[in-house]
């Protein structure tokens, strides 16, 4: 298992240091323009994380931080100098990331697969340098390798997330990019794809062209627009109407983000807060409810409509 390693902090040239890593971590350009907006305001608050290799160095940590200094001009970076093998500065891409909910499963993938088939190491080895299961390393593999390159590629920029992406891996890779426009057409959710996937998966192949041109059965589910409001009603009662109508919206886009698979990624420290949080939702909503249950028996206020 890869564990922290603290190192000396050193001011290192920009062009002492190489990016080559860079190809096993996304780049998201609204997250970093979000950080060159900081770095405008605050300066560089943290060091980035460098491996030493001669007189130059590679950047394990840090590429948001490390594009945004660069495009505001700056010519050094304050750095964290580490001692890793390759090997070890691979896994600590994820351990230093994973920490603040920084990577994401494709990163983790990627990385996974550079360690099997660039370096050779087996899952169950794989699974002992990150301090992981094998089954948590051969799902990590098959979604970078079951994947078709116009999914990945979708992935990468951000277009599609990384649950749709294992929902899809699921299916032939010969019948990804199918399943990929129909997603992309009807703007899928991350549960009406895992329908989608199952629903072919669960009829003949001769049916699947008829399913992806128009995936009735899952379109027909979808929540219908709510009634506009009743007109007369009061802006008080509209306004809160509208309060909770958001506040559904943004929960289900919350499920949508944190599915099963990356729910078991989480430890036991990692539930504590989580549990928390939704106990007093829990309760704030069932003190709310039961309020308006009270009103409403004691016929406090009851439509005639």
């Amino acid at each position: 298992m890869i564990a922290s390693s603290e190192g000396p902090f050193l001011e290192i040239a920009l062009s002492q240091i190489g990016q080559s890593y860079g190809r096993l971590r996304l780049v998201h350009p609204q997250a970093d323009a979000g950080m060159v907006a900081s770095l405008r305001q605050f300066g560089q608050i943290f060091p980035v994380v460098v491996v030493a290799f001669g007189e130059r160095y590679e950047l394990v940590d840090g590429f948001k931080r490390f594009r945004a200094l660069k495009h505001l001009g700056y010519e050094r970076v304050r750095a964290r100098v580490v001692d890793l093998s390759v090997h070890a500065l691979k896994a600590a891409m994820i351990a230093l990331n994973r920490r603040k909910g920084a990577i994401s499963d494709l990163e983790e993938g990627m990385v996974v697969h550079s360690l099997c088939r660039e370096d050779g190491l087996s899952q169950v080895e794989v699974a002992l340098l990150l301090g992981r299961h094998k089954s948590w390393v051969c799902r990590r593999l098959s979604l970078i390798e079951r994947l078709c390159d116009e999914a990945l590629e979708h992935i990468r920029l951000d277009l599609i997330s990384t649950s749709i992406g294992r929902e899809m891996a699921r299916l032939p890779r010969g019948n990804q990019q199918a399943a990929l426009r129909t997603i992309l057409k009807y703007r899928l959710c991350s549960r009406e794809s895992a329908h989608l996937v199952s629903l072919l998966l669960q009829r003949p192949r001769w049916e699947w062209q008829n399913i992806l041109n128009f995936p009735e059965q899952i379109l027909s589910e979808r929540t219908s627009l709510p009634p506009p409001a009743r007109e007369g009603l009061p802006p008080t009662a509209s306004h809160l109407t509208k309060k909770l109508r958001d506040v559904k919206r943004r929960f289900s886009s919350i499920a949508d983000q944190y599915d099963e698979e990356v729910l078991m990624g989480f430890t036991t420290q990692d539930w504590r807060p989580i549990l928390c949080a939704l106990e007093r939702i829990d309760n704030v909503f069932k003190d709310f409810k039961a309020l308006i249950d009270g009103l409403i028996n004691k016929d406090a206020f009851i439509g005639s409509g």
